[in-house]
């Protein structure tokens, strides 16, 4: 009888038998069915009454529909997946692809189980777990530059604790998270059940502010033209409201300022003009009252000023280097609107002396205390000179970048404030073209864009998702646009047809890309129609700042108000010479 117990118990499961609820937490499961015995403790059953499992239980007769239909779901995903592939003009697997997929069309038994797994007090105004989750992984794989302040592990480490824990991640930051996300995901699937607030779920009125979200009222248009920007809107205005909230109480600071960092970022793109210049002063106002620009580094014999610090004196070496990266990423964000905008920067760089941040590998592993700290700052004397291998990746090369861009800058506007007795380069990355576009220095200028055109032309003509770049990089196109407009017209007044035929072409190609980056992004419409209307300044005296003005003018335009693009096959040819 002993023995008959002891080979019981080392009876081995098939794979994925164990319930849902003990792969979450862990622990071994019998797979006993409804509810394993790991589960029948009373302490545990906090999520659901019953287990639920993968595959219903042996010899149950929805086996066999359920397998059915399974292979019915797969036909539909194969086809859905190769008209993607057809629509991209690629042939290449993208699993964020699939896995979108999925929740909008793929396996509802298994979403409509795991959507009842949530803790008991689980916010009322996020969506479930299943979907803040997946939100998550579409901002940590897709959202440029913001994504890189936060640490993925622990962040959704912590995401599977009780609310109530104070570990738990900020609603303020989810809702942020989710806004972010959502360009990135199906109109289609922004307007199912699963994206909904549950306290908005079980078909309570869409009437009034407490109503249903506005954009699940008309379920017949699936084309998600106008879902993304109103689902935006509900979920920004909650997390601003949760900021406001936490920083009436002082808590939890650090994941504000990586809220509003993530909403700037938002602002930035579709574009809210006068909400983006409110939330990049506060962002860096912020920084400085947690005294996130300053170094930790200080000898112990200086003057006590660092004792009222807000945040607590002594982290951990990887909550020190996410607050870092926050301080750098809302540096990266406020900088280059300021550049974009040719305004004075909001912090000078003498008030900056934190260290710069260490490659991402670093900051992911996170158990290096002795490398998630920078060695250079602003006063390196190598700053621009010298890239140390644990340092070296794209968001400290950014950083670098915006320092230098907001350098020029302010050189330009200190010398447009006097009289001279000659015309400087205007913008000195905009070169006037007067008389003679094959001077030295606008063919310099034109040997950059020439560089940054080849390097687009190749992107355009692989399966690269041009939507997962920054807006810096499409502002430099638009930039790089302008000035072949006016090597276009210079070429055309010396006869030189051949140079002004290439000159059209290059800035065609760019605003392809400028065309590309709209579907997602509304920022790039307006620019995409800046450059259309642009021609009727040519001719009049060369006058940039006349462009300058009547850009930032249009920022508020309804007639440059975003409406969802025609679809533009990467690579292809057509599409650069239909433009």
């Amino acid at each position: 009888m002993q023995g008959d117990r002891g080979a019981a118990s080392h009876v081995v499961m098939a794979r994925n038998a164990a319930c849902h609820q003990c792969r979450k937490a862990k622990r071994k499961c019998d797979g006993l069915r409804p509810l394993c015995t790991p589960c029948r403790n009373p302490m545990r059953r906090t999520l659901s009454v019953n287990c639920t499992y993968d595959q219903p239980a042996p010899g149950d007769p929805a086996q066999a529909s359920s397998s059915r239909s399974g292979s019915i779901h797969s036909s539909d995903h194969d086809q859905a997946q190769a008209a993607r592939k057809r629509s991209r003009g690629t042939t290449y697997d993208d699993p964020e692809e699939d896995s979108l997929a999925q929740m909008s069309t793929g396996d509802r038994t298994s979403a409509a189980s795991a959507d009842d797994l949530f803790w008991p007090d689980w916010p009322p105004d996020l969506p479930s777990l299943q979907t803040v989750e997946f939100c998550a992984e579409i901002f940590f794989r897709k959202v440029p530059t913001v994504n890189k302040m936060i640490h993925k592990a622990t962040f959704m480490a912590r995401l599977h604790l009780p609310p109530t824990s104070p570990h738990f991640p900020s609603q303020s930051l989810l809702h942020a998270m989710i806004v972010a996300a959502a360009p990135f995901i199906p109109g289609s699937t922004l307007r199912t059940a699963a994206f909904t607030p549950l306290r908005l779920r079980g078909g309570e009125s869409s009437r009034g502010s407490n109503g249903m979200l506005p954009f699940l009222s008309s379920p017949n248009d699936l084309e998600g033209k106008e879902v993304t920007p109103v689902f935006q809107a509900w979920y920004r205005k909650r997390a601003l409201e949760r900021v406001a909230e936490q920083l009436e109480i002082g808590d939890r600071l650090v994941q504000c300022l990586q809220t509003l960092v993530i909403i700037t970022h938002v602002d930035t793109l579709l574009p809210r003009a006068f909400a983006m210049w409110q939330e990049l002063g506060a962002c860096m106002r912020l920084a400085v009252a947690l005294q996130m620009n300053e170094t930790r580094n200080v000898p112990t014999d200086c003057f006590n000023r660092y004792s009222g610090r807000v945040l607590p004196p002594n982290p951990s070496p990887l909550e020190r280097a996410e607050m870092d990266r926050t301080f750098w990423c809302a540096y990266i964000e406020t900088e280059n609107m300021n550049i974009t905008g040719n305004w004075p920067s909001s912090l000078h760089a003498d008030e900056i002396t934190l260290e710069l941040p260490v490659k991402q590998e670093i900051f992911d592993r996170g158990f290096e205390a002795s490398l998630l700290v920078g060695t250079q700052t602003f006063r390196s004397p190598d700053f621009y000179t010298a890239h140390p291998a644990h340092m070296l990746d794209s968001l400290t090369l950014t950083v670098k970048a915006s320092r230098l861009a907001q350098e020029i800058a302010t050189c330009v506007r200190e010398y447009a404030r006097d009289s001279h007795t000659f015309r400087l380069y205007a913008q000195l990355a905009e070169p006037v073209i007067q008389d003679n576009y094959r001077s030295p220095l606008p063919l310099a200028a034109l040997g950059a864009i020439n560089d940054i055109v080849t390097i687009v032309h190749d992107l355009l003509g692989s399966s690269f998702d041009l939507t997962l770049l920054p807006v810096s990089c499409m502002m430099s196109w638009f930039s790089c646009a302008r000035v072949l407009a006016q090597f276009n017209d210079a070429a055309l007044k010396a006869g030189d047809l051949g140079a002004a035929s290439a000159f059209y072409t290059d800035s065609q190609t760019l605003r392809t890309a400028i065309l590309l980056y709209a579907q997602r992004h509304p920022f790039a419409m307006q620019v995409s129609h800046r450059l259309e209307s642009l021609k009727q300044y040519q001719g009049e005296q060369g006058d940039l700042s006349r462009v300058y003005m009547n850009f930032h003018e249009e920022l508020g335009d309804n007639r440059y108000q975003w409406t969802a693009p025609s679809s533009l096959p990467l690579g292809s040819t057509s599409s650069a010479s239909s433009v």
